[in-house]
């Protein structure tokens, strides 16, 4: 497993895990989701501050998982991560980075944590983990993918992988970060125009 930071001596913005936010020298950096959320409808129903807080638990789990970590968790979330579990059985992924902070600088600054960089029949893929699957799932890969390219590292295949109560995950369709890169750059130019204009609450 290699957890390889970048090739360039860049130096990473801080990330706040209680408020779940970025900052690079000082300067507050929007999420790649917080940038989505922004500019598109994106709703989440039924998404209460349980289930909220339910996903970040599951999503450490993923990431011990993945890592070879032993630990032991709440009988509830069995599901999910026996859904793991199941898809690395399947999939034998060659793990490369977990939780990864990913970030550009400019000239639309923005960071995120992506879930999975992983190599799969010699192709390096993005995976994220999702208890739900949303068309703007894939504009999400893509922002991390465009980050991931100002590192010299470039992917071009993504999926999400949904993990569930039944304990069986389901993939989604392959998603070309080639053009998912290129939506998410007109996602971002919207971000930064509505920003300028002072138009809903883009910060």
């Amino acid at each position: 497993m290699s957890e390889e930071r970048t090739a360039y001596n860049r130096t990473p913005p801080d990330f706040d895990e209680v408020t779940h936010t970025y900052a690079l020298r000082g300067v507050r950096l929007p999420s790649v989701t917080e940038i989505i959320k922004a500019v598109l409808p994106v709703q989440y129903h039924g998404a209460t501050e349980w289930h909220m807080d339910r996903g970040t638990v599951v999503h450490q789990c993923a990431a011990m998982i993945c890592r070879g970590i032993r630990f032991t968790h709440d009988p509830q979330i069995d599901g999910q991560v026996q859904a793991v579990k199941t898809w690395l059985a399947m999939r034998k992924p060659e793990i490369v980075s977990v939780e990864r902070l990913v970030w550009r600088d400019g000239p639309i600054p923005y960071a995120g944590t992506l879930d999975g960089l992983v190599m799969l029949q010699g192709r390096l893929w993005l995976i994220d983990w999702k208890g739900s699957q949303s068309p703007w799932d894939q504009w999400q890969l893509g922002g991390y993918a465009d980050a991931l390219a100002d590192e010299g590292i470039e992917v071009k295949h993504g999926m999400t992988v949904l993990i569930s109560e039944d304990g069986k995950p389901k993939e989604s369709k392959p998603v070309d970060l080639r053009r998912a890169r290129n939506e998410w750059k007109s996602l971002l130019n919207v971000y930064q125009m509505m920003k300028r204009e002072g138009i809903q609450d883009a910060r």
